[in-house]
C-alpha cells in the first residue's frame, strides 16, 4: 500500500473536463446518464444511495452491482456495514479478487491496480469502474478520449502529477443487449419482492406531501399518480387540464389511462430520463414489472431526495 503520508487528489484540469462531468455525474439536464446512474441502477434493492462515485460507499455499491449481475455473493453485508476507510479497503480488496477470479479481469499497473485503489488512487478506481462498465455492457455510452490526472502529494510542498488514460477515442460501452438490474431482479422473486416494498416507501413518502397514498405500485396504471409523483420529485406543478383524472366509465377508462402514461412518459424525456424500455400499453394493462421499472427509474434519478 501507498505510504499513509501520500495522498492522492484529481487535477483541476480533470476535475473542470466535461467529459469527467459527463462520465461521474448523474444530472437529470442535460445528460443524465453516467457511472453513477449506472451503478445507482443495480443497487436499490440493498437499500444502497450512491452519492459520489469516489464515495467510501462505493465499495459496497460495485459489489452489489457484480452480485446482481453475477447471481453469487461474495460479500457479508451486515460485516460491512458501516462506512469507514478501514472496510472500505477490505470490500474493496474483496472485488478485486472477485473481478480477478469471476471475470478474468487482471490488474494493469498502466490503468488501475488494488494497491492504488486502496490508497484511494481516484484516477484508479475510475479506470475499475470504465472497465466494468465496458466488459458488463452499460446502456450509457461513455464519452472518448479522457484523461484522467491524479496528483500525488507526499510532502507539502512536492507535487507530481500522473495522468492515465480513462477511455479512448473509440469508447462506448453501447447496448448489445443491456445489463439492466432487473433482469437480475424479476429472476429472483424474494429480491424483486424486497424492491417492490422499497419502491413503494418511495413513492408514498413523495406523495404525501400532497396527501395522496398509493394502495400499491399496480394501481399507477392510471398514469395520475405517477404524473403527480414525477412533478413532486421534479419540484413543479402539473395543471391538472393536461391529464384525466380516471373516469368511472370503462369505455373511457382506457382512453383516458393510455393519454395520462404517454404524458407522464413526456414528463420523464424532458427531464432527460431515458424510458425506452418502459412500454406504455403494460403499464396500462397494470403489469407490476414495468410499473417497478418505471419507479425504480425515478428512484435512481431523484436518490438523493429518496434518502433525505
Amino acid at each position: 500500500m501507498e505510504d499513509s503520508a501520500t495522498v492522492y487528489e484529481l487535477h483541476a484540469a480533470t476535475l473542470a473536463d466535461p467529459n469527467f462531468k459527463r462520465l461521474t455525474q448523474a444530472r437529470r439536464w442535460p445528460d443524465p446518464h453516467s457511472l453513477k446512474q449506472w451503478i445507482s441502477s443495480f443497487v436499490g434493492h440493498d437499500m444502497l444511495v450512491v452519492r459520489d462515485i469516489f464515495d467510501l460507499t462505493i465499495g459496497r455499491a460495485i459489489a452489489s452491482l457484480l452480485e446482481a449481475v453475477t447471481g453469487e455473493e461474495f460479500i457479508d453485508k451486515a460485516a460491512f456495514a458501516t462506512a469507514t476507510p478501514k472496510n472500505y479497503q477490505l470490500i474493496m480488496g474483496l472485488v478485486v479478487q472477485f473481478v480477478e477470479r469471476r471475470l478474468g479481469v487482471a490488474q494493469d499497473p498502466k490503468r488501475w491496480t488494488l494497491k492504488g485503489i486502496l490508497a484511494q488512487d481516484m484516477s484508479s478506481l475510475l479506470c475499475l469502474l470504465v472497465d466494468l462498465a465496458t466488459l458488463l455492457k452499460c446502456p450509457y455510452p461513455l464519452p472518448p478520449n479522457m484523461i484522467g490526472g491524479a496528483e500525488k502529494t507526499k510532502t507539502t510542498v512536492h507535487r507530481l502529477t500522473d495522468e492515465e488514460t480513462v477511455t479512448d477515442e473509440q469508447q462506448s460501452a453501447g447496448p448489445e443487449q443491456v445489463v439492466d438490474a432487473f433482469d437480475a431482479l424479476v429472476d429472483s422473486p424474494q429480491k424483486f419482492q424486497e424492491l417492490v416494498e422499497l419502491l413503494l416507501h418511495f413513492t408514498n413518502m413523495h406523495l404525501a406531501v400532497v396527501n395522496i397514498e398509493a394502495r400499491d405500485l399496480a394501481s399507477l396504471d392510471d398514469g395520475v399518480h405517477l404524473i403527480i409523483l414525477i412533478g413532486v420529485l421534479a419540484n413543479f406543478f402539473v395543471p391538472m387540464n393536461l391529464y384525466h383524472l380516471t373516469p368511472t366509465l370503462p369505455e373511457h377508462k382506457a382512453r383516458s389511462c393510455d393519454h395520462n402514461v404517454q404524458f407522464a412518459l413526456e414528463l420523464m424525456r424532458d427531464l432527460g430520463i431515458d424510458v425506452s424500455r418502459i412500454n406504455p400499453k403494460d403499464v396500462v394493462s397494470g403489469d407490476l414489472t414495468t410499473i417497478c421499472r418505471w419507479i425504480f427509474l425515478l428512484y435512481t434519478n431523484f436518490q438523493d431526495q429518496a434518502d433525505a
